[in-house]
């Protein structure tokens, strides 16, 4: 939690937020989804989405208000070779 989330006072003084001392705690919950569709014997489709909301120190952290939300989206979309 400190390295992602804390401020430490050198840290406030060149970023201009506030110091925060993060201590250990759950970060987030998340909840994902992917799926693979094969094309044919060596290609695949591949996709992903995901959501998580960061709780405790982690969403009180002057790093997060910066960014204006505690909830974070993920997708991916990719293309599979095999050999």
């Amino acid at each position: 939690m400190d390295t992602f989330f804390s401020v430490t006072a050198a840290q406030s003084l060149t970023s201009g937020l506030a110091v925060y001392d993060a201590t250990s705690a759950i970060k987030d919950i998340s909840l994902a989804f992917g799926a693979n569709y094969s094309v044919s014997d060596q290609w695949a489709l591949v996709g992903n989405v995901g959501y998580s909301k960061l709780l405790s120190d982690a969403k009180s952290s002057p790093i997060v208000a910066v960014q204006g939300s505690s909830d974070q989206f993920i997708g991916g979309l990719g293309a599979v070779y095999s050999f």
